[in-house]
């Protein structure tokens, strides 16, 4: 070898000896001022392993933001506000809570909360909205539309042709898609009976 490349390969070990014995001297002394620390809280002695044990645990109350329980509440909509309230003051991180949400924990209510009754409405609220006939609502006659031109895929000159061809294109799509639903329901045995009515 050339001892160029033996000074270089030797000064890189001294160099890596001395930053392990010099990281490894900041984690002894790290480890001497908790034990100093640890040896006498309020007259009670406290191991390491239960100091750790402490600073992993979080305090019991945070100040939640009404921020952090709408983000939790609109990726989990079926619980209470005052589920999410709690496990936030728990653990103080929206990460967390969701997490656990996600992981399919199910998240608790405060002590001493009972929530409010479920009530069950005997009247049903009536419903607005009111099935279409499409066939109707665009005036397709499925009879009269066997001999209808296909629409054209260009552009048209007047916006009334353009109008007309939409048109046309829609009737066309209701009636493709009729067609291909009475072919599924010939299909299958139970809803055959309906389409040969």
């Amino acid at each position: 070898m050339d001892s160029s490349t033996l000074i270089f390969v030797s000064a890189l070990f001294v160099l890596f000896i001395f930053l392990k014995w010099f990281i490894s001297s900041e984690d002894e002394e790290n480890q001497s001022i908790s034990n100093a620390s640890a040896s006498t809280t309020n007259g009670t002695t406290t191991l390491p392993h239960q100091q750790l044990q402490q600073q992993q645990q979080p305090r019991l109350r945070r100040d939640v933001t009404t921020d952090m329980i709408e983000v939790v509440q609109s990726l989990a909509p079926h619980l209470h506000v005052e589920q999410i309230k709690y496990d936030l003051q728990k653990t103080g991180s929206v990460q967390i809570t969701v997490d656990r949400i996600l992981a399919g924990d199910s998240l608790p209510f405060p002590p001493n909360y009972r929530p409010p009754p479920v009530t069950t409405n005997s009247n049903p609220v009536p419903n607005n909205i009111k099935a279409e006939n499409l066939m109707k609502k665009y005036g397709v006659d499925e009879f009269a539309s066997t001999g209808l031109e296909k629409p054209e895929n260009k552009w048209l000159d007047s916006a009334d042709k353009r109008e007309k061809n939409l048109l046309d294109k829609k009737k066309e799509m209701i009636l493709k898609a009729r067609k291909r639903l009475e072919s599924q329901m010939r299909g299958d045995a139970d809803l055959s009976h309906v389409v040969n009515k």
